[in-house]
């Protein structure tokens, strides 16, 4: 899953959500921090491949950040418009 969501492959990340694949072990934390860095640069694609895998786009960091926060903060116009609609 963890490379099906880091390549961007919606396709694969609906077949295996299929056969009930999740995002695994990975904590909350680091999911969350993913997340933000994503943000961060705008990556939308990204955000995209991590909300259809199950993730909370509220997901906060270890600092209460979430990637709204984020977006806001560095400015990332198409990152907000994303997180927004």
């Amino acid at each position: 899953m963890e490379d099906a969501i880091a390549h961007c492959h919606f396709d694969v990340i609906r077949l295996l959500l299929l056969h009930q694949a999740s995002l695994g072990d990975r904590d909350k934390v680091s999911i969350a921090q993913a997340l933000c860095a994503a943000a961060t640069v705008g990556h939308t694609h990204l955000l995209k491949a991590y909300k259809l895998a199950g993730a909370s786009l509220d997901s906060q960091d270890p600092t209460g950040r979430t990637p709204l926060h984020m977006v806001r903060h560095y400015q990332v116009f198409r990152g907000f418009i994303y997180l927004c609609l």
